[in-house]
């Protein structure tokens, strides 16, 4: 699940920021630059499923109780993945003059923002609230018995909801090209999600 999760990651930082790469002047030998940062957890989570699905059926091992142990894993490891953002700068909002805002170089500033030093800090937003999403989601499972199929959903739900916020604040300019694309996914994957807890109630 790891390996195809972090070519699904690539894959849909690619398709929803495709302005990035093969736009004017944009060179599409950036694709292979991975060590610039460019990952994108549905792509892994949905990439990561399906690898999964097909072990378990070769393997004849249950996927639910694999999903159940797994589930508030992935939202952690988002939380987590989300600040490398902060070291390359391509995650943050308005310009705040909070006591937790970070600075941002000049050169990754969007443009119109110049003069503003500090911003709102969108990856730790979002980081938090993968975290609360990992804490409920071992809550659920330990307390309700909640199966993979439906952890999963919740964890689909929850953190698409998270993403249509954070990325609504976005400023940075090549990855704003994304947003509605990354939006619209974001909101069929809560109806989908959505759809399928109710269907299992």
């Amino acid at each position: 699940a790891v390996p195809a999760g972090l070519v699904g990651a690539r894959l849909y930082q690619i398709i929803t920021g495709y302005q990035r790469y093969f736009g004017h002047h944009r060179d599409w030998v950036d694709v292979l630059r991975i060590w610039d940062g460019g990952f994108g957890l549905p792509g892994a989570a949905a990439a990561g499923f399906a690898a999964l699905v097909i072990w378990c059926r070769r393997s004849g091992t249950g996927i639910r109780p694999v999903l159940s142990a797994a589930v508030p894993g992935v939202a952690l490891g988002q939380a987590i993945g989300v600040i490398g953002n902060w070291f390359s700068q391509s995650l943050y909002g308005p310009p705040s003059g909070l006591p937790w805002a970070v600075e941002i170089a000049p050169r990754s500033r969007a443009p119109g923002y110049q003069d503003f030093g500090t911003f709102q800090p969108l990856f730790l937003y979002e980081s938090v609230w993968d975290i609360l999403i990992s804490i409920a989601l071992v809550r659920l499972i330990r307390t309700r018995h909640w199966t993979g199929g439906r952890a999963l959903a919740l964890l689909a739900t929850l953190y698409a909801v998270g993403r249509i916020s954070i990325v609504s604040f976005l400023l940075t300019g090549p990855q704003r090209s994304g947003g509605l694309a990354e939006q619209l996914a974001a909101a069929i994957v809560i109806i989908g999600s959505v759809g399928y807890l109710y269907v299992t109630r």
